[in-house]
């Protein structure tokens, strides 16, 4: 029985994006190991110690999963344990780690697959949480456990002493994959070449979609004569200090997509329907749907948090042109041909949209507050021939996003 642990997945998180590359993951699992059994596992840092269990359908077959989580404390206390102990030989490392019990299902694993929840293993979000990232890696590494990175955005790495611990860790990896060239580049450029590395596409092009049955929802969609979709980021909406470093102080996220959104209401004859990926864009939709509804009340439609990733993938895939600012969101449109713009803060948006032809429909707020309601509309125009490109470059994107497995598959044979 080959043991596979996904580090950094998760089927349980609040935030869906991350979800959607795990269900991705393990689809292209199941489907590019057929001759032999295999044990799925899931390994992240949480809130508290706990274990849940998931049971996923993929073509008729139900797929058990377990997902362990370890309390964010511990990784530094493993790290700094790794880091004593590295010296040693690989075997008794794992044999004293093992010890400490809530790291078994990291320790047990023939193969681990990072995600490092698609865009985190990078000190863009602060130094915290890169360690959060590299420390399961840095234990696998110690321990002689073979490590892969399944395709995400990684860097870029401004610390001059994160540059080098994360070239250690990736240097250290099987196979490192890339989801956008932007990556690629960066990575190469800083690395001169000592990683090995590979562009691929995100795994959640891979996830399928599951039907909803909302009687509100299928209502509100047949008494449009087309729907918008919108994705608001809950992230790009605060006011933290992270936010602040990536985006400055001058940049109003929140007025810029409402007033896209009075464009839309006032100016067609669309519908708008408000679809969170997170908990926290929720929130954000629910303020400025509560601002609007006495205006539009018949023209807009909010989707209640309580659907998965694949269930709002269904969602999407009934919208007739999508705008977003999270990047699952956006995979999600994409790959089920709906018409997307993007609203982004970092390179993952651009590049992921350049692999698809579509660059030029890509909106980075940081330099386009301004002009988000053009650039959209002009997005809008278009979207006849951003659909026709989508139906032409999404099964190339999905048979690449497959390869990924076919060299884990490889590696573990």
């Amino acid at each position: 029985m080959i043991k596979i642990v996904i580090v950094e997945g998760s089927l349980n998180h609040t935030n869906r994006g991350i979800n959607a590359i795990t269900r991705g993951t393990i689809f292209s699992i199941v489907r590019n190991f057929p001759e032999f059994s295999v044990e799925i596992f899931i390994f992240r840092l949480g809130k508290t110690n706990a274990q849940f269990k998931h049971t996923l359908i993929f073509n008729g077959y139900n797929v058990s999963v377990c997902e362990g989580t370890v309390k964010y404390y511990f990784s530094f206390i493993f790290t700094f344990l790794s880091f004593i102990l590295q010296w040693l030989p690989k075997k008794w490392i794992r044999r004293i780690l093992r010890k400490l019990k809530v790291l078994n299902i990291l320790l047990d694993a023939d193969i681990i697959i990072d995600i490092s929840q698609g865009d985190s293993f990078a000190d863009i979000y602060g130094t915290k949480q890169f360690f959060y990232m590299f420390f399961n890696k840095f234990v696998a590494k110690c321990c002689g456990i073979k490590y892969i990175f399944f395709p995400q955005t990684i860097g870029p790495f401004k610390n001059k002493i994160i540059r080098k611990l994360a070239g250690h860790i990736l240097s250290g990896a099987e196979m490192v994959f890339v989801r956008e060239g932007n990556s690629w580049q960066y990575l190469n450029n800083i690395f001169d070449g000592k990683i090995n590395l590979k562009l691929a596409s995100d795994q959640a092009f891979l996830m399928p979609p599951e039907k909803v049955d909302d009687a509100d929802l299928d209502r509100f969609i047949k008494e449009n004569k087309s729907v918008i979709g919108f994705n608001i980021s809950g992230f790009l909406a605060s006011s933290s200090k992270i936010h602040d470093q990536i985006l400055g102080k001058n940049i109003d996220y929140t007025e810029s997509i409402e007033s896209v959104i009075n464009h839309y209401c006032e100016n067609s004859n669309l519908g708008v329907l408000f679809i969170p990926h997170t908990n926290q864009d929720y929130v954000v939709s629910l303020y400025i749907y509560n601002r609007i509804q006495s205006k539009y009340e018949d023209k807009i439609f909010l989707i209640k948090p309580k659907y998965n990733e694949a269930q709002l993938k269904y969602i999407i895939s009934k919208c007739d042109f999508f705008v977003g600012s999270r990047m699952h969101a956006c995979i999600a449109a994409l790959s089920s041909y709906v018409p997307t713009i993007p609203i982004g803060y970092s390179h993952k948006f651009d590049g992921i949209m350049k692999q698809l032809g579509l660059e030029q429909f890509v909106v980075i707020i940081q330099g386009e507050s301004s002009s988000i309601v053009e650039k959209i509309k002009k997005a809008f125009e278009s979207k006849d021939s951003i659909k026709q490109r989508l139906q032409k470059i999404i099964p190339p994107t999905q048979e690449a996003a497959l390869e990924c497995s076919k060299v884990l598959y490889g590696i573990i044979r």
